[in-house]
């Protein structure tokens, strides 16, 4: 039987780790600690429901005219009477997958729930980017297998294991895909003579230009524009950072500082922008930050030599 495809492409992501002696002890562990997550990650979901409970009023007054594709129903119950279903159906989800996260179909209605509550959202002419990782990580997440054996066999924890690293390969390719439209733009503006984003003044013009058009004022954002000495290397790192995301699902030296880097990435968004993601960061932090696929006992030249492009240049220069 022939490879699959893929395999080399996953080989070359992980780089030439070697097989580690204590496998089945670290799998077991990294089940449990997956398990908690998955606990904390659902916790989550119910603090979003319910602190979404006020928006059920303002939903109710939104324009039939403006739904999107997966709330057009609401027309035939009326905006009030859909409105308030899919804030219960989210609240209920939401509950049933806090109370019993390892049964399929409590993970499924929260999913459901989730999906319909960021649709009926949004229709209100402006698409936000805020739940979108939570809605994408929990389709996935209803994958999970149902463990109700307290002693589960090797091969139902690397299930559970491999669609747990599955929901945040996900949301780091989001990332990914990000930093890759920036690069491919850039491409784009310098076959037709504009300044890309890396220029130096780039970020300073990205700065002005969105606090113009908000009318907001951010003091650090102001001293970035006026000192571009800092905010052009700002700039390039954010895009190394971007673009380089779902190589760090592969390196488990890379998941933990990867993770924290992304969160100060969205810290720094709204300090310097005013643009606030908070879901994000709470789910990185779950599943980045308390990630168990993450070693206890990375060193600092361990962290850099996985690093794409910087490790090969720290590799050369040891040599």
């Amino acid at each position: 039987m022939s490879n699959p495809w893929w395999r080399p492409w996953r080989r070359w992501l992980a780089g030439s780790g070697q097989m580690q002696p204590d496998t089945l002890a670290r799998q077991a562990r990294a089940y449990t600690e997956a398990r908690i997550l998955v606990r904390a990650y659902y916790a989550g979901l119910l603090y979003f429901a319910f602190t979404g409970i006020s928006s059920g009023a303002e939903m109710a007054g939104l324009s039939e005219s403006g739904l999107l594709w997966p709330v057009g129903w609401v027309r035939a119950t009326g905006m009030t009477a859909g409105a308030w279903m899919v804030t219960a159906m989210h609240l209920t989800g939401a509950l049933a997958s806090v109370y019993a996260p390892g049964r399929r179909w409590c993970r499924g209605l929260a999913a459901l729930g989730l999906f319909e509550f960021t649709a009926l959202n949004y229709s209100a002419g402006k698409i936000g980017h805020g739940m979108h990782l939570w809605v994408l990580t929990s389709i996935v997440l209803v994958f999970l297998p149902n463990l109700v054996d307290p002693n589960p066999t090797r091969r139902q924890r690397q299930d559970f294991l491999n669609v747990f690293w599955t929901a945040y390969a996900l949301a780091l390719l989001t990332y990914s895909m990000s930093g890759l439209g920036k690069v491919a733009g850039a491409l784009y503006q310098v076959s037709l003579g504009e300044v890309t984003v890396f220029h130096p003044q780039a970020m300073a013009l990205h700065i002005s230009q969105r606090l113009l058009e908000s009318g907001v004022s951010s003091p650090i954002g102001l001293w970035l524009v006026d000192h571009t000495w800092v905010s052009w290397p700002l700039m390039l790192g954010a895009i190394y950072l971007q673009f380089f995301s779902f190589w760090s699902i592969f390196r488990p030296n890379l998941i933990k500082i990867w993770s924290f880097l992304l969160i100060l990435f969205h810290i720094s968004t709204f300090l310097v922008l005013t643009i606030r993601f908070g879901p994000p960061v709470l789910f990185l932090a779950i599943f980045g930050l308390a990630s168990p696929f993450s070693p206890t006992n990375s060193t600092f030249a361990d962290i850099l030599t996985e690093l794409p492009i910087i490790g090969k240049i720290w590799t050369v220069r040891r040599k």
